[in-house]
């Protein structure tokens, strides 16, 4: 039987839709190495096929390039290498998917450790998932890093590891990664593009801090699925984007769908947008702003299929203040496959939140969920289609910290349009004829 690691390493990565399809082909790249403008690792030692570890050629050939300021071409082939350090101003480029590099030890392929001004281009490389490397690239304190139209296959834990790093990931591949495929750590003002990423153990984009400060990263474009959470948890793993403490952060436009947990999840955030971002199959909330956050924009999002549409949530932990517009949250589950904590909720918020010109449809539980128990503050739903849910707006009956407006929204073909809610019991069955004196209800259409 010819296994997965095999099977990559013969050229099977191909069918992905990998580099080879894009750009320059092999014939121009070495004619181009002949007019001088690349330097041919072959030429350096670098053997297609050879059984050992090319380190030390591949090192040679990458030293020599960045002394004649010329990028380094590695032509078609199968090299095994591990544990190669890359200085500032290197430039590597290969033949698309028909160029691999296989990880041959517990280290990463790739290191790279206060350098700046590097580009790797158009090859794959090749985890061991039997080796207990950390990554197959690693990145410390780097600067202006660019890795474009690279796979990443069969990683033991993760694809691209950095800390302090600036990096740009644009149209890459990860697959079959143990844990993550992309983990930026402290990182600043990075790219992650255009990457499409299936199959991870645990998340499929990280961008954490260890201490909340700004990050400005953004995460745009990329096709996540498949993500599971092997390492258990609730919450911490299992999930498409995943961002911890990191603040002026922008999730925008990325299709994710498959995840164990969440689409997009924003713990103890501040000033992060979620926009655009289209979400299905979610085995819990499939957009999360939760814990520690302040000003999280939510919007034009659209969530199929989920324990949960979007949870803007954890006011007892300070998480106040966002506005959450024109999204579609539709066709939410009884219960989740994966936390038998989670409630089936359309779209839930506490503190300082506004709700605006959103549709719900097809939910179990509330349409809108506003306020829990005490915890609500400065609540204004407005604007809002909620259809076919059990109850249309579920507001805290519960005697909090501030008002709950509900105006101008329209509900039809509820079990209960509007009802005042103590945590999960119901205190008062339709707030258009009573309600607290908190909860200011005005010009909704009922049907």
């Amino acid at each position: 039987m010819v296994s997965r690691r095999q099977f990559l390493l013969a050229g099977g990565a191909s069918f992905l839709g990998g580099a080879a399809s894009l750009g320059l082909s092999t014939p121009l790249l070495a004619q181009n190495a002949v007019n001088g403008a690349l330097l041919d690792g072959r030429n350096f030692g670098l053997t297609p096929g050879a059984p050992y570890d090319q380190a030390e050629a591949l090192t040679t050939a990458v030293n020599a390039a960045n002394s004649a300021k010329q990028k380094l071409f590695l032509p078609a082939g199968s090299y095994n290498v591990s544990n190669v350090g890359l200085p500032s101003n290197t430039q590597i480029i290969g033949a698309g998917a028909a160029t691999k590099l296989v990880q041959m030890s517990d280290k990463p392929i790739f290191t790279m450790v206060g350098a700046q001004h590097i580009s790797l281009e158009r090859f794959d490389l090749v985890g061991a998932q039997d080796l207990a490397a950390n990554a197959i690239l690693y990145m410390q304190s780097v600067r202006n890093v660019n890795i474009e139209e690279c796979g990443f296959f069969a990683s033991a834990k993760h694809g691209v590891l950095g800390y302090d790093a600036q990096v740009h990931l644009n149209a890459n591949r990860f697959e079959q990664m143990g844990s993550a495929a992309i983990f930026l750590n402290n990182g600043l003002r990075s790219q992650v593009r255009g990457n499409v990423i299936k199959g991870c153990g645990n998340n499929g984009i990280l961008i954490w801090r260890d201490e909340p400060g700004y990050d400005g990263t953004i995460v745009a474009q990329n096709q996540i699925e498949a993500i599971e959470w092997r390492s258990g948890g609730n919450g911490q793993n299992g999930n498409g984007i995943n961002v911890f403490r990191s603040q002026n952060v922008i999730v925008a436009n990325n299709i994710i769908r498959d995840c164990a947990f969440t689409a997009v999840r924003a713990n103890g955030t501040r000033n992060t947008q979620i926009i655009g971002n289209n979400c299905k199959n979610l085995g819990e909330v499939a957009i999360f702003s939760e814990f520690g956050f302040s000003g999280s924009l939510i919007s034009d999002n659209l969530i199929d299929e989920a324990a949960t549409g979007i949870s803007i949530t954890n006011y007892n932990d300070g998480g106040y203040l966002a506005v959450c517009a024109n999204n579609i949250v539709r066709n939410i589950w009884e219960k989740s496959p994966n936390n038998p904590d989670t409630i089936p909720l359309g779209i839930a918020a506490e503190a300082d939140c506004s709700l605006t010109g959103n549709v719900v449809e097809n939910v179990p539980g509330a349409g809108l969920l506003l306020g829990w128990g005490p915890f609500h503050r400065n609540l204004l739903a407005s604007g809002n289609l909620v259809r076919k849910c059990k109850y249309g707006i579920a507001a805290s009956a519960v005697e909090g910290d501030g008002p709950i407006n509900i105006t101008g929204n329209s509900l039809f073909e509820c079990e209960q349009p509007m009802v005042g809610s103590k945590w999960m019991d119901i205190a008062f069955n339709d707030l258009a004829t009573e309600s607290p004196d908190h909860i200011y209800v005005t010009n909704n259409v009922v049907n």
